[in-house]
């Protein structure tokens, strides 16, 4: 990576060009004000600035739950997402005749952790090259790597001119004066993509693994964990029945499903025990972002789009998943146990059970978040492309980024087209399938 970043940055003809690239987005930026200067333009040092109904107008029945004022408040008031941790919130607002009619959470940076679109190669990179690389901008939901909108447009309202209006404003804050060196919009949705790219973002791809389970008219393609397990070919097949019979026959544990009301109030403390169990796991690079505060403050504000799978040996929680679910999708989120000792258990509680819960309920798609690739890809996980937007205003290290993103975006599409002729499941080709944006 290192070696299509670390370049000359400075004084050299070849980016001559690259400069005048930025006066022409200067000058863009200035357009897009005369254009759309009827707006009433915020940025908001907190969530609580703008109100709740407000906001979620914007986000609507259909998007992320962690773009919902209610996440985003339990992450700030908790203090988890806060200047202590290196977030600073400048959520930016716009009205019209006092009406709210698009947003975007936005926060000023200090560090990159808690991100999940690492870029703290690109950090160094510009050090090296005398760049100051924090503060910067991120537009995104903090310690959430979940797809969703990040450019909110009301649902009344044109929201391609809105989103257009949204991208310049973006690129209008890391002018010169704002003391911000660039400015990252992570995962993104594919509209988003094509209006940011238009005003000079770089675009770049990453990879996910996620249990799908609908056809290309949305109908769920498996009612039952037997239906699911019946679409994998023969040896993982009977794996997954040995992995499963070690929880239930061998370990003697049972595990269970609570969603929203069906939740305890004496279940929140467990479940951050259980999430600060897997913290103290990880000796050398374990860090915990949340607080029991978040936990707690989510009883109150959040609980009807939680779910939580505990697994019980007798009367004992051993372990659990929280998740959260919300329009069809179900997200796994944390989890934890206190019997390291019990083997597949992480797979039954991360993995499988929840995929039966997705069965049984009707949910279509399951996120279990970052990491264990390997492990989730040979259990029924497919890749699925991630997008986040990036601009710098160092025209040099704009262009340096932009050839390492070209590069690392042939090997992503070349990696999920094999991965995806290597499936462990026999599902028709088209399920689930996405057509990707014209750009």
């Amino acid at each position: 990576m290192y070696g299509f970043l670390c370049l000359p940055l400075g004084g050299s003809r070849r980016f001559d060009g690259c400069r005048s690239s930025c006066q022409r987005r200067r000058h863009a930026v200035k357009c897009s004000e005369a254009k759309y200067g009827d707006y009433d333009v915020r940025l908001l040092r907190g969530i609580d600035e703008v109100d709740a109904d407000e906001w979620n107008a914007l986000v609507g029945e259909s998007g992320s739950p962690f773009l919902e004022h209610e996440w985003i408040r339990c992450m700030e008031k908790s203090s988890c997402a806060s200047e202590k941790s290196g977030w600073y919130p400048r959520h930016l607002t716009a009205k019209m005749d006092g009406k709210l009619v698009a947003a975007a959470p936005l926060y000023i940076k200090t560090n990159s952790l808690g991100e999940f679109v690492f870029d703290q190669s690109w950090a160094e990179a510009a050090y090296g090259s005398g760049i100051q690389y924090y503060p910067k901008l991120l537009c995104g939901i903090p310690f959430t790597p979940a797809t969703g909108r990040r450019l909110l447009t009301h649902p009344d309202e044109d929201r391609q001119e809105l989103l257009g209006f949204l991208a310049y404003r973006l690129l209008s804050l890391t002018s010169e004066s704002n003391g911000v060196s660039s400015l990252h919009v992570n995962f993104c949705e594919d509209d988003e993509v094509i209006a940011l790219k238009k005003t000079g973002f770089l675009h770049r791809k990453g990879i996910q693994y996620h249990f799908v389970n609908e056809d290309e008219r949305r109908n769920p393609l498996f009612n039952s964990f037997d239906e699911y397990l019946g679409s994998m070919k023969s040896k993982r097949r009977i794996k997954v029945k040995r992995e499963r019979r070690s929880i239930y026959e061998d370990a003697g544990l049972t595990l269970k499903a609570f969603f929203g009301d069906e939740i305890e109030d004496e279940m929140f403390p467990t479940m951050f025990r259980i999430y600060q169990s897997t913290i103290q796991a990880r000796v050398f690079w374990g860090i915990q972002h949340l607080n029991e505060e978040f936990f707690m403050m989510l009883k109150e504000k959040f609980r009807k789009n939680l779910c939580f799978i505990v697994a019980m040996k007798g009367d004992e929680v051993v372990a659990g998943t929280f998740n959260v679910v919300k329009a069809g999708k179900f997200y796994g989120r944390y989890w934890g146990t206190f019997d390291s000792s019990i083997k597949n258990l992480h797979f039954e509680t991360c993995y499988y059970k929840p995929i039966e819960v997705c069965c049984d309920h009707g949910i279509l798609r399951m996120e279990p978040g970052a990491g264990g690739d390997d492990f989730k890809f040979v259990r029924g996980f497919n890749p699925s492309v991630t997008n986040s937007m990036h601009f710098c205003k160092n025209g040099g290290l704009h262009m340096a980024i932009a050839r390492y993103l070209n590069s690392e975006g042939t090997y992503i599409e070349g990696a999920v087209d094999e991965m995806n002729e290597r499936s462990v499941l026999r599902m028709p080709s088209n399920a689930g399938a996405v057509e990707p944006p014209e750009l």
